[in-house]
This record gives C-alpha cells, structure tokens and sequence, in this order.
C-alpha cells in the first residue's frame, strides 16, 4: 500500500481516533437523532442498489491509472512497442497499488 499523508487537520484527527479503535470512520443519524456506524454491510447493499460491487471502484481506479501512464507514453508505432508500454504502464501502477505486475490489474487474472 502506498504511503501517504492527510493535511487536513479535521481528517487526520478523525482517521487517528478511528485507528485507535476510539470512534467510527463513518456514521449517519437516523431520524429520531441516533448515530449509526456505516458498516461494510451497509456500503456494499448501497453500491449493490446501482447494480455494483465494491470491487468495481477498485477496477475503475485502477483503468484510471494505467490510463494516465499510458498516456505519459509517446505513441507506439508498432505492436511489439504498444506491448512493451502497455507492460511498463501496468508495472507503474501495480507498484503505485502495492501489488505485482505478475496479476493483470484489467482482469485480474494471471499475466502469461
């Protein structure tokens, strides 16, 4: 997983209270004014309304990624350099989220 840093004062406060096991993450009051912990039931019967699975933000961010490595790449002028780009960008961002470029990061399925 990638480091990173929180420069919101408000944010970083509530991510360390939720670290120390000290407080919820994310919460919503119902309507006579009780907290509720969202849980992951919750979000994943949520994403599920729209026909979704938690997985598919995962795979969206991850196309976003390789969308933009790609990018950074000249056009290739041959298969073989579309190949070689193609492969260079999935490493780039396996590494930008922590895994390895040994799992396709489009389908999620072992590379040959």
């Amino acid at each position: 997983m990638k480091d990173c840093s929180i420069t919101d004062p408000a944010l970083a406060k509530s991510v360390e209270t939720f670290r120390k096991g000290l407080g919820r993450l994310f919460e919503y009051k119902n309507p006579s004014g009780k907290s509720n912990a969202v849980t992951e039931c919750d979000v994943r019967k949520y994403i599920a309304s729209f026909g979704g699975q938690p997985k598919d933000f995962r795979m969206y961010h991850a196309n976003r990624l390789l969308g933009e490595e790609l990018a950074k790449l000249p056009k290739p002028k041959t298969s073989a350099v579309a190949e070689k780009n193609l492969s260079l960008a999935i490493s780039k961002v396996a590494e930008q989220l922590g895994r390895t470029a040994g799992i396709d990061l489009l389908t999620r399925t072992p590379r040959a």
